[in-house]
């Protein structure tokens, strides 16, 4: 999986990483299933039923600091 690669790059760890994108079925969905957090940039509701939930959501990238910020601590 990518997400397993890109964690190797950066020598992370799932709990370490966060991705963000606007596909919950790529973007989302498989960074959770690895234990990332995930933030999903859009302005739609997540539709029912969709597991598992973004860890944040974000009308645009301009936002992505202060949903990050809380997390560095």
């Amino acid at each position: 999986m990518i997400f397993d690669r890109a964690l190797g790059y950066a020598d992370a760890t799932a709990a370490e990483a966060c991705n963000v994108g606007d596909r919950l079925d790529l973007d989302i969905a498989g960074p959770k299933a690895l234990g990332m957090r995930a933030v999903w940039v859009s302005t739609r509701v997540i539709p029912p039923g969709f597991a598992p939930p973004p860890d944040a959501t974000i009308p645009s990238l301009q936002r992505l600091p202060e949903v990050l910020q809380p997390w560095l601590g």
